[in-house]
């Protein structure tokens, strides 16, 4: 009779908990924590939209501000929310996730 040889040992979690993670690889899983808080961040401010325009430093007749909704319009409102999700997947941009588009106007 053939006895099975299976153990559990040989399970992927087993094997993939047998060895410790190589520095090469701890590195990527780093980078890929960075990558995902970038892109959760960008979901976030885009998904509540308003309140997340910056201001736009100009002003009413009155002298309150104007919204940026108001200065731009929607389609800037949108633009400024695409260029928020272009900064999330650009590395080159990583920083500007959290504070938004630098320079929306000069599109």
């Amino acid at each position: 009779m053939s006895e099975n040889k299976s153990t559990e040992s040989e399970t992927p979690a087993a094997v993939a908990g047998a060895a410790p993670c190589s520095a090469k690889h701890l590195e990527l899983i780093a980078e890929l924590s960075i990558e995902n808080r970038r892109y959760k961040a960008a979901l976030e401010r885009i998904s509540k939209w308003f309140d997340e325009f910056p201001p736009t430093g100009r002003t009413w007749d009155d002298g309150t501000a104007m919204s940026y909704s108001a200065a731009f319009g929607s389609n800037g409102e949108r633009d400024y929310m695409r260029q928020v999700a272009a900064d999330a997947l650009s590395p080159n941009n990583a920083a500007l996730c959290d504070g938004g588009p630098q320079s929306v106007e000069s599109k």
